[in-house]
């Protein structure tokens, strides 16, 4: 009967931490990635020139200043249907500074906009396979 326990108990600790783990956000830095569980933590964390992977799910990141080089990818706004996985959706506003020039963002839905503020000189911002709502 105690075996029986310990492998339920054991079980149940595989699948919720497999369950949490997809939703974790990975920051990459050259051959070092950590680990978030918020958005705006990944982000605020990033070092310039830093890659951010963002898992499927919603993310609300309020409004956003970015002023460093960054990129960050999504799981797709219409992933493939064969494989398991959410659409990226990121709720909230991206408003680029001085230091953004060359991010890129790919691969998500945006429930919100991207702004470039006035005088400030920012280029070469890809921005690709982003869905606007």
């Amino acid at each position: 009967m105690n075996k029986i326990l310990l492998l339920l108990a054991i079980f149940i600790l595989l699948q919720i931490t497999g369950a949490n783990s997809q939703y974790l956000i990975a920051v990459q830095n050259g051959n070092t990635v950590t680990l978030f569980s918020h958005l705006d933590s990944a982000l605020n964390n990033a070092n310039s020139g830093d890659t951010v992977y963002v898992p499927g799910g919603v993310w609300n990141i309020g409004t956003y200043q970015i002023s460093k080089e960054i990129h960050i990818i999504g799981n797709g706004f219409h992933p493939d249907s064969t494989k398991p996985g959410l659409l990226s959706r990121i709720a909230g506003q991206f408003q680029f500074r001085i230091g953004a020039t060359n991010s890129s963002f790919e691969g998500f839905e945006l429930n919100g906009s991207f702004v470039f503020i006035a005088n400030e000189i920012i280029e070469n911002i890809c921005i690709s396979r982003v869905k606007f709502e």
